[in-house]
């Protein structure tokens, strides 16, 4: 995936959260429906978990995780919810409008 790619589905997982974040979390599957219509018709439920792993994990470019995984019954039904950091993120670039 080229750079451009990666940060335009970083930004993408992260406005969907801000602004249709369920409750107790968002599949993967529902946020990458999404990302196939802003980002790539072509993008894979891989490299949507690779990126919200990334997301997630303190050591991404910003050094915050801006999204956390939300356990459920099994592994395969993940679901994701953003961060007081991922919020803020959101909110200081319009992204939760």
């Amino acid at each position: 995936m080229k750079p451009e790619t990666r940060e335009l589905l970083d930004l993408c997982l992260i406005a969907y959260l801000a602004k249709h974040g369920l409750r107790f979390g968002t599949p993967a599957a529902l946020m990458l429906a999404n990302a196939r219509t802003q980002v790539s018709p072509r993008l894979t439920i891989e490299e949507v978990t690779g990126r919200l792993d990334y997301l997630g994990d303190a050591t991404n470019a910003l050094g915050k995780p801006l999204v956390a995984s939300v356990s459920k019954l099994s592994p395969d039904l993940t679901a994701w919810k953003l961060t007081a950091a991922g919020l803020e993120y959101a909110q200081e670039r319009g992204l939760d409008q």
